[in-house]
């Protein structure tokens, strides 16, 4: 479910910004990969 994503891509962000940060410039130092696997990792397993 994307809200669940989302959500918990929300959380990382929360929890890794650095005192001062934007969340813009944490976005950029986790990065596009970063950021899809911890999206990926919140979504149910599903079968294919």
């Amino acid at each position: 479910d994307a809200a669940r994503g989302i959500g918990r891509v929300a959380a990382v962000i929360r929890g890794a910004r650095y005192q001062g940060e934007t969340a813009a410039a944490c976005l950029t130092r986790l990065g596009a990969a970063g950021i899809a696997e911890t999206y990926q990792r919140a979504q149910p397993y599903q079968r294919k």
